[in-house]
């Protein structure tokens, strides 16, 4: 990967000298050389070449998120790749974009801790969804500083991707940025009716953990049912006793809630 662009400085090189930055890394390396040259339009001996090498630092692991219509609050664990010995850890909260929610998030500053308990601030910056890969979010982590260790304030820059193929509904927009899946509502409940000697017996199956209202009304010409009683469903089926009807007939609905 060659990069390349304007250099800016008021020592040795004058504005608008030039400089190409050539990145090499062979495929799953951690590893890789940059070789960074500096041109001078009005003496080429000048030019002047640099050659390092770098390293990648990767952490990887688990992210736990509670999705929210406006917020996302979120953990997570990684550890370094090649070094599980080196860890860093913490929470982070994304609030979704006012215009598009489901696409683009702004995290809140934070801390993170690695092993050693030493602290990692971070401001904040934006996270988007990728159209070419769209289980997939991606943004800067600004560090403070990003190792501790040393005197300077070094390591300070951070790419955090995050993948989620979770999408319980199917629409396509992963659980992490999706609106959050409300409670699914009760499924309408089974009637059957016996008759004792003295009160009828009202045999109810449906979803446990919900509050149902039995309705009375004694002609279906009319619509002002009458609610007879109101419980918590805590068994399938469960059988209610009720008194028999005053008149010559009656009907009997439950809402379940």
């Amino acid at each position: 990967m060659t990069s390349s662009g304007d250099l800016q400085t008021q020592t040795f090189y004058p504005n608008g000298d030039t400089f190409t930055a050539t990145w090499d890394r062979a495929a799953g390396s951690a590893t890789g050389t940059c070789s960074f040259q500096v041109y001078d339009p009005d003496n080429p001996f000048d030019n002047l070449q640099f050659n390092f090498t770098f390293t990648l630092l990767e952490y990887t692991g688990p992210l736990t998120y509670t999705p929210g219509s406006n917020t996302v609050a979120a953990a997570l664990i990684l550890t370094q790749t090649g070094n599980p010995a080196n860890t860093l850890q913490g929470s982070i909260v994304f609030d979704k974009s006012a215009t598009d929610r489901f696409n683009t998030l702004t995290n809140h500053p934070g801390v993170w801790t690695n092993a050693a308990g030493q602290t990692f601030s971070f401001t904040n910056e934006v996270f988007t969804r990728d159209a070419a890969w769209p289980t997939n979010y991606s943004g800067y982590v600004p560090f403070a500083d990003g190792n501790p260790d040393t005197a300077g304030s070094d390591y300070r820059l951070w790419v955090l991707s995050i993948d989620d193929t979770n999408d319980v509904n199917g629409n396509g927009v992963p659980d992490f940025s999706d609106d959050p899946a409300g409670v699914a509502p009760p499924a309408a409940p089974l009637l059957s009716l016996t008759t004792g000697p003295t009160n009828l017996w009202l045999t109810i199956s449906g979803d446990v953990g919900h509050t149902n209202e039995i309705q009375e009304l004694d002609s279906l010409t009319a619509t002002n049912w009458q609610t007879r009683l109101t419980f918590m469903f805590t068994n399938d089926p469960q059988v209610v006793k009720l008194p028999l009807p005053l008149g010559p007939t009656a009907f009997w609905r439950v809402l379940a809630r």
